[in-house]
């Protein structure tokens, strides 16, 4: 007869091992089949139903009457209105500024464009 060369407690500590790498597998199958369901679901929100109209839609963004400096909200730079990095920035990090305000906006931390020093 073939002596066994492990202990009973390492037999145990090795099947629960297994078992514990089993059921981690089965978990991490449901986590992702459960991902995969969730973003087919997000991706079909982000769809824009064919009978809805958004007020987007209608609105169009329109640079203001009267403005000295363009400003970029996310970078924290002043521009001038001719100045290409202006021109190249995003609508969402853009707002229009008077002179009058300017010591507002330095004050705020914002700063000269490098490229046109206002």
């Amino acid at each position: 007869m073939k002596e066994n060369k492990y202990t009973p407690k390492q037999r145990a500590v090795t099947a629960l091992s297994w078992i514990m790498a089993v059921v981690s597998c089965v978990l991490l199958y449901y986590e992702f089949s459960s991902y995969k369901d969730l973003k087919a679901y997000s991706d079909e929100l982000k769809k824009k139903p064919e009978n809805v109209t958004f007020v987007s839609d209608f609105v169009q963004e329109t640079e203001p009457v009267s403005y000295d400096y363009v400003i970029n909200t996310g970078s924290m730079k002043i521009h001038k209105p001719e100045c290409e990095a202006a021109e190249k920035m995003r609508r969402e990090n853009r707002d229009y500024i008077t002179a009058d305000e300017l010591e507002k906006y330095y004050a705020l931390g914002y700063s000269d464009c490098s490229f046109c020093n206002p």
